[in-house]
């Protein structure tokens, strides 16, 4: 096996790409604080997309009910709610963390 360190990370891998598990080494994020918020920021967008899809699908279902599936109405508001409650339960839990660490004291 070899090993490669990255800063305090060690990574382990497979010597040869004919081995099962076999995955070329990562290199550590130069900046993770940029990388957590983008992927984060990526996240908020989503659940933005979904909220504006679902609210697009129930403003057609109101104004031109046949020119749209009341199935798809229902699946896009369930899926708009699913995405902004794991969304705020991911923040809840981020400032609980944050919160922990900053009364270690």
């Amino acid at each position: 096996m070899n090993i490669k360190p990255l800063g305090a990370n060690v990574s382990l891998m497979a010597p040869n790409a004919r081995h099962i598990g076999f995955e070329p080494a990562q290199a550590a994020p130069s900046d993770f604080l940029e990388a957590l918020s983008q992927s984060i920021r990526q996240g908020m967008d989503e659940t933005n997309g979904d909220q504006l899809r679902s609210e697009q699908l129930n403003l057609q279902m109101a104004t031109a009910p046949d020119s749209v599936n009341v199935h798809d109405v229902m699946i896009a508001s369930e899926k708009a709610q699913m995405s902004l409650d794991l969304t705020r339960n991911v923040l809840q839990k981020a400032v609980a963390a944050y919160q922990a660490l900053t009364n270690l004291r």
